[in-house]
Formats: structure tokens, sequence, C-alpha cells
């Protein structure tokens, strides 16, 4: 997990786990979630409010590598690899805290967004340094695409 600069550990529950016995594919998407709370922690503070996030999921695509089960620990790692001028690209491993072993890997799209006008909004320069400040100066060079 090194080439994550944020990590968040998570138990798997009994709620998670499907008829088959294994965790349901839908709590991976909650498992994503708690990195970019994670994130978003790491870039403002304990403190900071996740109902000011700027920004709303777009896309979101997992890859399942192994399965888990109820009483598992696991860890979340999340990174940005992709700054637009209105929107951002992260990527998750999800991986046993046992053994290392992965459990799933995905990746996500977020679009800056104006709640009140109700559409996207660039990207703002205080936002991206954040960013920049966990993942990497690199993700400043000039924006690519949307």
């Amino acid at each position: 997990m090194e080439e994550f600069n944020v990590t968040v550990p998570v138990g798997v529950t009994f709620r998670d786990v499907d008829a088959m016995g294994h965790a349901n594919n839908a709590v991976y998407l909650t498992w994503f979630e708690c990195g970019r709370i994670g994130y978003w922690q790491t870039m403002y503070g304990d403190d900071a409010s996740y109902v000011d996030v700027p920004f709303v999921l777009a896309r979101t695509e997992i890859d399942f590598l192994l399965p888990t089960f109820a009483g598992q620990r696991l860890t979340i790692g999340a990174r940005v690899t992709r700054l637009g001028t209105r929107s951002f690209n992260m990527a998750y491993r999800i991986v046993r805290a046992d053994d290392g072993a992965i459990v799933a890997e995905g990746s996500s799209v977020q679009v800056m967004y104006d709640y009140a006008a109700r559409r996207s909004m660039p990207m703002s320069d205080e936002f991206r340094a954040a960013l920049a400040r966990i993942d990497g100066d690199d993700l400043l060079e000039p924006a690519s695409g949307a």
C-alpha cells in the first residue's frame, strides 16, 4: 500500500455479508466512500464537514479479486490519479489487514459541483493544491480533460 498516502481501516460486519456468505458487491462502494472520507479528512482535518464536499461521484468501477467475510479487518487505500479542469480521478485498493492480500481494486471519477446552481464547476486552484499536497506536485501539471 506504499503508493497510497491515505489508508483507512474497516471491518467486515455481519450486515455486509449476503446470502452467499461473503461481503456483498455493493458494500465495496461504501468502502471506497470510506476511502474518500479519509482523503477529505486528510485534506482538511478531522473537523472538516463532509457536507462541504464540492464534488459529486460520476463514475466508479471495481475489480473483485478475493472474497471477504464477516470478522475480517481490511485496509482501504485511496489516491488521486488525475486532475482535470472540472473533475478528478481516484484509485482504490482494498487489502486484508492480516496478510496484505488484495481483495479489490477500483477507480472513480468525481466532478466538481455547484449544488446551488445544479451544474458542474471549474476546480479551484485551492482545491487542486490541497489534492497535490497529498498525492504529489505532478498532479499540478497542466490540466487534462474535463
